[in-house]
């Protein structure tokens, strides 16, 4: 990368108060282009001549100069601007009767001085660098006196303060290593020495928040990013956006995206990033298209924010026209984008689409067997997914832990139960079995293969146990009907202190439902909120209403529908629909029929059920009518 470095004239020199003393040297046109002496960083010898301390002349071999342009110097007075590669700075340092009054100057104040010491990258640094003047002392230095070293020794630590400098590569060097809370404790010790901060500072301390998640403490630095004016950099700007997404607060983000002078495709990226994981993908899609037509190009990290987007909305169409322009950037053979676009498919429910471009891959990692083998269980094709699992193993892919998610979910699908011990035992060998989500789906995968003592099992071993697990098993329980032990393990959460959701009172209803536990259910259905502080769904409702159903309280159940604070789904009238099914109403049930279908004309279900109301009550003409009907409409 070219270093853009100003060459001043002598008049510029001049005129910015700056003395001949100081060794400056003049610049004619006629000297050669490999030695052109090179306005480029220094520091001033006299602290009154603030205008050069910034600037150091510096001869230099230097590679032929690719562009010239003239623009004013300093004031009136012109200079000429060239576009160089960047090279190392030299600096200069003093005579040896200089160097020894420094020293002494040194140990008789230094708090007047900053430690460069500790975050030396480069010999030309200096060790020790004066607050005020910019003197220079280098540890290093073979003339150094000898005295030096013993007082070294005997100051005290934290006698002489961290440079600005040293304090920000080790900012950076924690918020790398992945120690967010140390780099805030830090920063807060920094300010306490009285530093103030840059932006060089605040980038690690933003990463962190984020890290964190502390939206107080990346609100109270973005206070310090305005009083040190700050905000209108570019890189403070797109880490303050990612702080405030990933803290979850989108309001601010907006806030500093909008107010930004300029915006480059990091910006854009973190926007959108931001958007998709708050659950904002139609916002994202929208700040997609406004992204375009201001011009600016989008590149793989882009996309795969799109992608994603496109994948939570399940907008098909959406993502074949973002794919469509992702061939013509080229950036479909970049792997990640690949693997974003097999995601894609497979969760708006094409996997012909993601199986092409799985198969259209170059390069394929654990992620692209992964995608692809968890978008084949969602679908229903368990045995696809465990053949391509088969498949990945014998090419030397390694699965990681999201790999054996869709592993499971697979055996579960198609209840291979022996499919799943043998998942079960490389798990073990891979040291996944202590992960959460994996334990949970080891659960769920042997209820759903009938056997509930191995779901207990792991269960009972797993080190961790969140929400999730506590519901695969009370699942499991309904699955099954064993009603008593649903409640008996729902009570044992409560005791437990997990947080009880949504989904944990949809499986103790249905547990409550297939055992026939009619009272309890109207127990917990009624405590849900008052109790539990759990909103009660239309999910919740249709529980309810085959709670009910399956009891012969068919006409209890109708009024309950009627009593909802909302709509009836068409789910909630099957349910009832399914009830009458299994009681033989026929009167009930082209009553229901008929409100499922004005719910949901195409609902298939609904005349599925009462065709088979109509062939259990023997009338098999009108059984045949339904059928057809159904094939007409559906």
């Amino acid at each position: 990368m070219a270093l853009e470095v100003q060459l001043l004239s002598p008049s510029a020199v001049a005129a910015a108060g700056c003395s001949s003393s100081l060794g400056y040297k003049s610049i004619t046109r006629g000297e050669s282009e490999a030695r052109k002496s090179l306005l480029l960083r220094g520091v001033c010898a006299s602290p009154l001549h603030s205008r050069c301390r910034d600037f150091l002349y510096y001869s230099a071999a230097l590679p032929t100069v690719r562009s010239i342009e003239t623009k004013a110097a300093l004031g009136d007075h012109d200079g000429r601007r060239l576009a160089l590669p960047r090279v190392p700075v030299p600096t200069t340092r003093v005579p040896g009767s200089q160097r020894e009054k420094l020293w002494r100057e040194f140990f008789s104040n230094p708090s007047e001085w900053w430690d460069g010491r500790h975050e030396k990258t480069n010999a030309k640094y200096p060790d020790f660098k004066h607050k005020k003047s910019h003197e220079a002392l280098w540890l290093d230095d073979p003339r150094i006196p000898p005295w030096v070293e013993a007082e070294l020794a005997a100051l005290a630590p934290g006698t002489v303060q961290l440079d600005k400098f040293s304090w920000n590569r080790r900012l950076a060097r924690y918020v790398k290593a992945g120690q967010p809370e140390k780099t805030m404790e830090l920063f807060q010790q920094m300010q306490q020495e009285g530093l103030s901060p840059d932006k060089f500072t605040f980038l690690p301390v933003l990463n962190a928040c984020a890290s964190l998640q502390a939206l107080e403490a990346g609100r109270h630095a973005h206070e310090q990013i305005i009083e040190n004016h700050c905000e209108d950099n570019l890189f403070v700007g797109t880490s303050l956006i990612d702080m405030y997404t990933k803290c979850g607060s989108m309001e601010e983000a907006w806030r500093v995206f909008n107010k930004m002078a300029s915006r480059d495709v990091v910006s854009w990226n973190a926007m959108l990033m931001g958007l998709v994981k708050c659950g904002q993908g139609q916002k994202a899609l929208q700040l997609f298209q406004q992204m375009r037509l201001e011009g600016v190009q989008p590149n793989p990290v882009t996309f795969v924010a799109v992608l994603n987007a496109c994948a939570v909305l399940e907008v098909l169409e959406e993502g074949r026209c973002t794919h469509g322009l992702i061939v013509q950037s080229g950036c479909e053979s970049h792997l990640v984008v690949g693997n974003s676009l097999i995601d894609m498919y497979a969760k708006c429910g094409s996997m012909e689409d993601a199986w092409r471009i799985f198969n259209k891959m170059r390069l394929r990692d654990v992620i692209s067997w992964t995608a692809v083998i968890q978008g084949y269980a969602r679908s229903g094709k368990g045995q696809k997914a465990l053949e391509l699992f088969r498949q990945m193993q014998q090419e030397g892919v390694q699965p990681n832990s999201v790999t054996f998610l869709g592993v499971l979910n697979a055996c579960a699908t198609v209840m291979a139960l022996e499919e799943g011990r043998r998942a079960h035992e490389q798990i073990i060998e891979c040291d996944f079995e202590s992960d959460v989500f994996v334990g949970s789906s080891l659960i769920d995968m042997y209820a759903k293969c009938g056997s509930m003592e191995d779901a207990w099992r792991v269960f009972t071993k797993m080190p961790l146990r969140n929400v999730i697990a506590w519901t695969a098993m009370l699942k499991g329980y309904a699955m099954h009907g064993h009603g008593r032990e649903a409640l008996a393990h729902f009570e044992w959460m409560c005791e437990e202190a997990v947080p009880i959701n949504n989904v944990t009172f949809v499986c103790l209803l249905s547990a409550c439902s297939h055992a026939g536990l009619v009272y309890e259910g109207l127990c917990y259905f009624d405590s849900m909120g008052s109790v539990y502080d759990v909103s009660v769904t239309v999910e919740h409702y249709a529980c309810m209403v085959d709670l009910l159903g399956r009891a012969r309280c068919l006409q209890e159940a109708k009024e309950m529908i009627k009593t909802m604070p909302f709509e009836p789904s068409a789910e909630v009238w099957t349910a009832l629909l399914g009830a009458c099914r299994i009681h033989g109403d026929v009167e009930m049930g082209e009553c229901i029929t008929k409100l499922v279908l004005d719910v949901e004309p195409g609902n298939s279900v609904g005349y599925v059920l009462l065709s088979n109301i109509y062939a259990a009550a023997g009338k098999w003409d009108l059984s045949a009518s339904v059928q057809l009907q159904r094939k007409k409409r559906v």
